[in-house]
């Protein structure tokens, strides 16, 4: 099992199929940001797992949450993410 990552900027998907979800950060804002995991290829009828906040104050910049081994096992892997300059990071393997 080797733990992989991907950046997110945009809303997209993270990863395609079958996989674990073993956690995610989220940084780097201009302003007040959020960045939503679906249990999805899509936000449409998807299982929204978890939702990151971070804003542009210098208290509460960064969020991140990390679960124990195995992770959280997902079909496929979606991120929505809104705000000025943030970058999520979602943790997974296959």
């Amino acid at each position: 099992m080797k733990i992989q990552h991907k950046a997110v900027t945009a809303d997209a998907i993270v990863v395609s199929g079958e996989c674990y979800l073993v956690g995610a950060e989220l940084s780097d804002a201009a302003e007040d940001a959020y960045m939503a995991i679906h249990n999805a290829a899509t936000t449409t009828a998807a299982q929204l797992l978890f939702t990151l906040r971070s804003s542009a104050t210098a208290e509460t910049q960064w969020a991140s949450i990390m679960f124990p081994m195995p992770g959280i096992k997902c079909s496929d892997i979606y991120a929505n993410i809104d705000g000025a300059a943030a970058v999520g990071t979602v943790y997974y393997y296959i």
